[in-house]
């Protein structure tokens, strides 16, 4: 039992879950106290739990009376100065209060839980920080900053009184201090940010339950006849004083019922609409939601998961950081919108309630997310997390204890005595953080077991027993090819000396006699197959001689016989599956040769193997008994056992994690191989072994020291990165493999028990090493604590799509050998393992890093139908080069880092230049291999018969990498694109890292300085689509075409397609000019076009963002510099004038093309109301943007019409698919955008940009 002590404060949505994880955690044996405001005493002890208050009632009502100062920086700082910090001494008392050494851990809220934080570090004990939105993760730089610069001294001041150090630096204090931090919310809630924060996302947890009253009977009564609009602000006055009264007032506008709940009576509206009813306080408000139509709220979390899990509709009338970032991720699900205050009018309000309550598609979306909460028990998965920390520190402290006292004693040779607990965490300071990881591994793993999996029993003497799963796998693919050697374990090793074969033979005999599973075949029972035991099984070493043969012919002949025996296959029906042959060189030196089926063993037992044939042969070469110990149970025990706890609930638990772990589509890693993966039909394998250097191992020791990582994590860290580089791919999935000898009695044991472990990381937002390295340390920790699960088990419940690679949901393995192997001798003969290649494979790439006293050495095995040695030896000079980036600069980003080496640099180099100084019309009429690559990768097609804009191209098969295609045949796709004016890529690409290194690769220097549109910029070269309202069409336009620059090629990725409509209709520019009538185009070509600009603050982009400066002369030198007329006006506002092209020749193909931004510019195009409001506030000459003809007279309303008869006549248009790419030739090809219905993103990249005089027809 644990003393956990629960501390929050303020609002219902941050105690009430505290009380349900407190009830969870009572359940379990704990002992809990709840420590937070007053006002929760009743419901805290209605949960018949501990309780503490932190302040007294008059305090309370003050505080939540001010709530509403949250909502700005300055109101944040005055609450915490006024009612956190000097709550802060007593909270820590209060805490210090109920202390006790052991096993007591803190539950708190992390923003910022001052008092929890002291506590933990003054305490020692473990601290879980429960973070009660999502934003505050992406506001906690802010708030430590904050902290920091205002409040540092004061809390630094308590510090001080309690005897700790001054703090200097608080993000690192605040961001460490926890053991872990938890999000009360689901982890598909919000977006990308809280991916690499470190933060375990839970679930949503509230108060379902009616904990002080049942809800008042004219309240259900409303809530049952009137099914109203639900107003809720909060417990505290968060929401503002104007939230009801427009919330209210919107309900009247829509004629809709609604009911308002506010404990705060002064900021309920005097009069309220007939159909509005207020009630002071609901005790469940989840209660209510299936009564309700739509919820209005302030952004509160549990509100919001409350909603989700009814399925509701939301609007969020947000102030504050908290509510709009709340807001913003149910807008961005689907099922809700959000208005900052500025957009609070009643008219507002209800036109957005009346779209969310109307709208098919937010109804569908709320079905859909309702689902997610089906069968899900956040609770108890954040009390999971909870007492992890407590096995973690109980099991930690016992450790300590005991190693703490073995080491008086050896030290003093004395009694030892008890270690205090800060000389015991001094103790566990001085080991590595490899050992303490591993420690804390072993620790948790042998709490768990012995508490929850039960012992393995003997069981009865029987003809024939199951399979593990393990075993069942290996069993089931010899069945689809028997005898395949894939599976088999061999090795080699050199005897010299006077050997006794006798005594080999005798050994070999008592070793199958003692391990059963060395005297196991497998056989068909009531059409299930078992293991079949012999009760004993004869054993024979034959013997080769090579004695007649030269020196130089033996090698050959040992090397022959060696590979021989490597691919031999082994009858799983009959006979032994362990052979061992003995070939004679000499009568003093001779070659012992054995193999063995995986499916009895593993590279554990063969250590095993090794350790007792030494011990027999000791023993029976000096004609004594061996003494070996008892095994005390046998591998079929196991199995049997294995196969009972399976239907447990312990292994349930497990398979959750993984399903979880695994959920959605599983990546397939595109190594470029030069082969596509469907095409390898064997196992053939070869090996490749190289050494790292002495000075980058320790180097790398040292960096695994320094961010408390073993060193495995490290090396698994830098290959992901490796492959990372190599598919730009963020999704990588590498298997690993884990001895799974957990357990004392099969520590000892010959047999198949090794498992495999699937390593999900994520890689995206180019994070830097060290980040990353965290991201993997997580992961493997998770994995371990979940090894139990057969991998075979896996499989048969996650069913992946079956390929001809035998190791199903990865093809990649990376292992770390530790496999405890003791240099053996046998009497009288030194022993020399013989190196052996190994000529098969199970994955396509397998890496084994190994540490020996000269550094690490690595050793590939890999598939020789994707791979040769060249491509290997080149993979590790990659490997060798980022290794040696990482341990000089592990806090560069990962795309940064060097994998590349000096001669490649160079090559490269080289390459480019060569490239550059090729004539580009010579270059396109090379036909090269790459071509005809192309129709055996990709498929060419049409969306529609006969629509050949855009063409599109698909890959003929899984696992084909864009990149790497692309990068051999840019002449291919720079042809399709002249000929056609657009490209879809279709089923490439998911994330926009590998859009823009697609982009990249066909155009490097993509354009970075967009300023026509204030674009909210995804990376340095990527920008998200013109942020333009989404019920409004864009119409047509080539882009940048009324400036002195544009790009020439354009590229879009579908991140998110629209809910409905969110099309980009394309029209090919060749045709435009073609359909026009000759006239106009005479006269377009003979007077061209002027762009007329009003840059005019907060009606359009600024010049300040335009022109990315606020100094007058550089944009007048950039005016001068573009042959751009300018003219200042008032109130600092900027007029600019360009005279364009509207009729244009390509470049490349020489042909005419329409190209402009007309539709985009001219006042005709846009709705009539709109045009009138302008005329009205601006007049003719003072529009924010219009466009002339060049010499400055308007152009003909009919000529405008015919345009826009001509475009709607070429249109072309498609659906959006999630990770689509559109590419698109700049002048050949105009784009708009259709409106649509959220949640829709498109990001664009641009490149090859061109001086618009270098074009003017």
């Amino acid at each position: 039992m644990a003393n956990i002590l629960l501390t929050t404060h303020w609002s219902n949505g941050e105690v009430y879950p505290f009380i349900k994880i407190g009830k969870e955690l009572k359940s379990r044996g704990h002992k809990v106290t709840v420590i937070t405001n007053c006002y929760f005493e009743k419901a805290v002890q209605q949960a018949e739990l501990n309780f503490l208050a932190l302040d007294t009632p008059a305090e309370f009502e003050q505080l939540i009376a001010e709530g509403y100062l949250f909502n700005t920086p300055q109101g944040f700082l005055k609450i915490y100065q006024q009612y956190v910090l000097p709550k802060v001494a007593a909270e820590y008392q209060l805490i210090a209060k109920l202390y006790s050494p052991k096993e007591t851990v803190l539950v708190a809220r992390s923003t910022p839980g001052i008092a929890a934080r002291i506590a933990a570090e003054k305490l020692e004990i473990p601290l879980v920080a429960v973070m009660s939105s999502p934003s505050h993760v992406s506001t906690q730089s802010l708030a430590e900053e904050m902290i920091g610069s205002i409040l540092g001294d004061e809390i630094n001041q308590i510090r001080t009184k309690i005897g700790l150090p001054v703090v200097d630096n608080w993000s690192t204090w605040l961001r460490n201090t926890p053991s872990q931090t938890i999000g009360l919310w689901a982890d598909w809630f919000c977006d990308a940010i809280t991916e690499s924060s470190g933060v375990l996302q839970t679930g949503f947890i509230w108060d379902n339950e009616p904990t002080i009253s049942p809800i008042p009977a004219d309240v259900q009564d409303f809530l049952q006849q009137e099914s109203p609009i639900l107003i809720t602000g909060g417990t505290t006055a968060l929401a503002g004083e104007n939230f009801f009264a427009v919330s209210a007032a919107a309900c009247k506008l829509l004629d809709c019922p609604g009911l308002l709940v506010t404990r705060h009576q002064k900021l309920v509206p005097s009069k309220l609409p007939d159909r509005v009813k207020w009630t002071k306080y609901l005790p469940s408000l989840a209660s209510c939601m299936p009564y309700t139509s739509a919820i209005i709220h302030h952004g509160g979390l549990v509100t919001s998961g409350q909603g989700l899990a009814a399925g509701i509709p939301q609007l969020v009338l947000g102030g504050g950081a908290d509510q709009l970032y709340t807001g913003s991720c149910l807008k961005n699900l689907g099922v809700g919108k959000y208005l900052a205050t500025l957009q609070w009018q009643p008219e507002v309000v209800a036109q957005s309630l009346r779209e969310l309550i109307n709208s098919d598609l937010v109804r569908d979306r709320c079905r859909v997310f309702a689902a997610k909460f089906i069968n899900t028990n956040p609770v108890a998965t954040t009390c999971d997390v909870i007492e992890t920390q407590i096995r973690r520190n109980t099991s930690f402290q016992r450790i300590l204890v005991k190693e703490g006292l073995e080491s008086q004693a050896i030290a003093t040779n004395t009694k030892p005595q008890k270690s205090t607990h800060s000389q015991l965490l001094a103790l566990a300071e001085k080991l590595s953080p490899e050992k303490l990881a591993l420690l804390e591994l072993k620790l948790m793993q042998k709490e768990r077991n012995s508490k929850t999996i039960p012992a393995i029993p003997r069981q009865p003497e029987l003809n024939y027993f199951p399979l593990s799963f393990a075993q069942q796998r290996l069993w089931f693919l010899d069945q689809l090819e028997p005898g395949n050697p894939t599976y088999n374990i061999s090795g080699a090793v050199q005897l010299t000396g006077m050997l006794n074969i006798t005594a080999l033979e005798q050994s070999f005999q008592a070793l199958v006699q003692r391990h059963e599973a060395l005297r196991t075949t497998f056989a068909i029972v009531q059409e299930q197959p078992m293991q079949a035991i012999a009760a004993s099984l004869p054993f024979a070493i034959p013997i080769v001689n090579l004695q007649e043969l030269p020196p130089s012919q033996q090698q050959q002949q040992i090397q022959s016989l060696i590979a021989e025996e490597q691919i031999r296959p082994f009858d799983l029906n009959q006979g032994s599956l362990l052979r061992v042959t003995l070939l004679r060189l000499n009568p003093e030196n001779h070659v012992m040769m054995f193999s063995m089926h995986h499916i009895i063993s593993d590279g554990w037992s063969m250590g095993i193997l090794i350790r007792e044939i030494a011990q027999f042969y000791d023993a029976f070469s000096t004609g004594k008994s061996p003494k070996l110990p008892p095994l005390p149970i046998q591998y079929a025990d196991f199995a049997v056992w294995q196969r009972q706890l399976l239907q447990t609930e312990v292994l349930k638990t497990q398979m959750n994690y993984w399903k979880r772990q695994l959920a959605g589509d599983l990546p397939v890693l595109n190594l470029s191989s030069g082969r596509e993966r469907s095409q390898v039909t064997s196992c053939q394998g070869a090996t490749y072994t190289f050494a790292l250097p002495a000075d980058l191992s320790q180097k790398l020791q040292a960096l695994s020291h320094q961010a408390g990582v073993t060193l495995f994590m490290t090396l698994l860290a830098a290959f992901k990165t490796l492959l990372h580089r190599y598919t730009n791919q963020v999704d990588i999935i590498v298997g690993t493999d884990v001895a799974n000898r957990n357990r004392a009695e099969i520590e000892g044991l010959i047999g198949f028990f090794i498992n495999l472990l699937v390593l999900r990381t994520d890689l995206s937002g180019n994070p830097t090493f060290r980040e990353l390295l965290e991201r993997v340390r997580e992961v493997a920790l998770a994995a371990y604590t979940h090894q139990d699960l057969p991998f075979a088990k896996l499989v048969e419940e996650l069913q992946p799509e079956r390929h001809s690679h035998p190791t199903p949901l990865f093809q990649i393995l990376f292992v770390m050998q530790n496999i405890p192997i003791a240099e053996q001798s046998l009497l009288g003969l030194s022993i020399k393992q013989l190196e052996v290649d190994i000529n098969t494979t199970k994955f396509d790439l397998a890496l084994f890093m190994s540490e020996t006293e000269q550094g690490l050495v690595g050793n590939w095995n890999y598939n020789t139908e994707l791979f040769n040695a060249s491509a290997i030896a080149q993979i590790t000079s990659h490997f060798q080069v980022l290794l040696n980036s990482i341990v000089i600069q592990p806090d560069a980003r990962i795309s940064s880092l060097e994998i590349y080496t000096e001669t490649e640099i160079k090559q490269q180099a080289m390459q480019q230049s060569d490239r550059k100084a090729f004539k580009r019309e010579k270059f396109m009429k090379v036909a090269p291999k790459a071509v005809n690559l192309s129709t055996q990768l990709v498929k060419i097609d049409y969306l529609q018969p006969g629509q050949t804009l855009p063409v599109v191209i698909t890959p003929a098969n899984d696992g084909i990498n864009l990149i790497d295609w692309t990068k051999n045949n840019s002449n291919f796709i720079e042809k399709e694109l002249l000929k056609h004016g657009a490209i879809l890529f279709r089923g490439f690409l998911k994330s926009v890292p590998e859009f823009e290194s697609f982009a990249q690769t066909i155009c490097p220097n993509l354009f970075g300085e967009y300023g026509d549109l204030p674009r909210e910029g995804v990376s340095g070269k990527v920008y998200t689509s013109t942020p333009y309202p989404p019920d409004k069409a864009i119409l047509f336009h080539n882009e940048s075409s009324h400036l002195h620059r544009f790009p020439l090629k354009i590229w879009f990725f579908c991140v998110q397609p629209a809910a409905q409509g969110g099309e980009t209709p394309l029209v090919d520019c060749r045709q435009v000019y073609q359909l026009l009538d000759s006239k106009t185009k005479e006269k377009f070509a003979d007077k061209k076009l002027l762009y007329v600009r009003n840059y005019i603050d907060g009606l359009d982009v600024t010049w300040q963002d335009f022109f990315h400066t606020t100094e007058k002369a550089k944009v007048e030198d950039f005016c001068r510099q573009s042959a751009t007329n300018f003219e200042w006006l008032t109130n600092d506002n900027l007029k600019t004038s360009k005279v364009c092209h509207a009729i244009a020749q390509h470049p490349r193909t020489h042909e005419a093309v329409f190209f402009n931004q007309i539709q985009l510019h001219h006042i005709a195009c846009l709705e009539p109301a709109v045009r009138e409001s302008l005329f009205s506030l601006f007049g003719k000459n003072k529009l924010p943007r219009n466009v002339y003809y060049g010499d400055g007279s308007p152009i003909e309303d009919t000529v405008i019409e015919e345009i826009l008869a001509v475009y709607l006549q070429a249109t072309i248009s498609f659906p959006w698919q999630k990770g689509d790419v559109l590419m698109l030739d700049n002048m050949l090809v105009a784009h708009g955008r259709n409106p649509y219905v959220e949640p829709r993103k498109i990001v664009v990249a641009m490149g090859e940009m061109v001086n618009s005089e270098d074009i003017i027809k």
